[in-house]
């Protein structure tokens, strides 16, 4: 059984409102910018959203999809408010 990828977040460079989500995969750590992202707020519920997206994977045994969920939701703008 795999653990949980609750993934990580920085901003680089610090300050730029450049956000970054890192999440552990079975193809290793990986790190996706955040692209539709501008505050903090907005990142947490984008970083969240990815790392329940790649537990849904994990759980249903489909790793080989979780490169390409981290490709389009990188791109992906946030949809106002909480994401779910």
């Amino acid at each position: 059984m795999s653990r949980e990828s609750s993934g990580s977040l920085y901003e680089s460079p610090k300050g730029s409102g450049r956000w970054h989500g890192k999440f552990t995969t079975p193809l290793g750590r990986r790190s996706v910018r955040l692209r539709g992202c501008r505050t903090f707020e907005e990142a947490l519920g984008h970083k969240s959203f990815i790392a329940e997206q790649l537990d849904r994977l994990s759980t249903a045994g489909r790793h080989e999809f979780a490169k390409k969920i981290l490709e389009l939701a990188g791109r992906a703008e946030p949809q106002g408010g909480e994401r779910r």
